[in-house]
């Protein structure tokens, strides 16, 4: 009987035994702690064990939660992240079971992680209404189609970047006469134009508003024009003098058509389309 009554004062936990003492306030042999109760939560736990986060008791001490283990996102339904706090987008500790894709400790949109915590223009989320400007967005729309304001690209749109814009107005720019248009040119910014159509030349440097015959080049089948991105360096293509079926040449200028230099080393033909490179 002695000898079972001994048995029945001793306990363990974690493989550390310890005795009735556990809970008299005082740290005896196998205790890591003893605070004069054997309730948990309080730090020392009931088995006069160090309470930390990740032991699955629940300790009022700075604790918010405690699932048992040190995951962010481990499926638990209880939501616990592995310092121990109750997730939320903002935190700074990303949860997948949470549905978050990214998290940078905020809850401000356009800095390439959302209010919601959903990355940020990567390959499936551009068009998700909100420009963020980390990722180069100067606009979303939330769409991926040009032409309404918003470029597939995210760029504002405007007049001379390349893009017709729907939402745009269009004026009839009459100064520069009603002739056959084959082609036209725009430096990078829009204010310098190039054009080719009834027999001659014409450039503008205020966006189309007035524009110069160039007689420098002659009156030639001109096809087609090309402009660097400052609209200095024009390039152009003629299929013979005036309108016979003969072949042409190469026209270069280096001062936004004011004089132009027939270019022969490409050999006379019938030259349709030219381009150039921005500089």
């Amino acid at each position: 009987m002695l000898v079972l009554c001994a048995l029945l004062g001793v306990f363990a936990h974690g493989g550390v035994a310890y005795g009735q003492t556990c809970g008299n306030g005082t740290v005896t042999a196998g205790e890591q702690c003893d605070d004069g109760n054997i309730t948990n939560g309080d730090g020392c736990s009931s088995s006069c064990v160090t309470e930390f986060c990740g032991d699955g008791i629940f300790n009022n001490n700075g604790e918010d939660c405690d699932d048992g283990n040190l995951n962010d996102a481990d499926g638990d339904v209880d939501y616990c992240d592995s310092n121990c706090t109750q997730p939320g987008c903002g935190n700074g500790i990303l949860n997948s079971d949470r549905g978050e894709t990214c998290d940078d400790g905020n809850n401000v949109s356009g800095d390439g992680c959302s209010q919601d915590c959903l990355s940020e223009c990567h390959s499936n989320c551009c068009g998700d209404g909100i420009p963020d400007s980390y990722r180069g967005e100067s606009c979303d729309d939330g769409n991926n189609v040009s032409g309404d304001g918003c470029s597939r690209e995210y760029l504002s749109e405007s007049c001379g970047d390349g893009a017709i814009n729907n939402e745009s107005t269009w004026t009839e720019r009459t100064s520069s006469g009603q002739a056959y248009w084959y082609s036209i040119a725009s430096s990078s910014d829009g204010t310098k134009l190039a054009a080719v159509g009834g027999g001659y030349i014409y450039t503008s440097t205020d966006s189309g508003a007035t524009w110069t015959q160039r007689t420098g080049a002659g009156q030639r089948s001109w096809y087609s024009i090309a402009s660097s991105s400052d609209g200095m360096k024009l390039a152009a293509v003629a299929s013979g003098n005036g309108y016979s079926i003969y072949t042409g040449y190469i026209y270069t200028s280096t001062d936004s058509g004011a004089t132009w230099t027939e270019r022969t080393g490409a050999g006379q033909r019938s030259w349709y389309s030219i381009a150039s490179s921005s500089d």
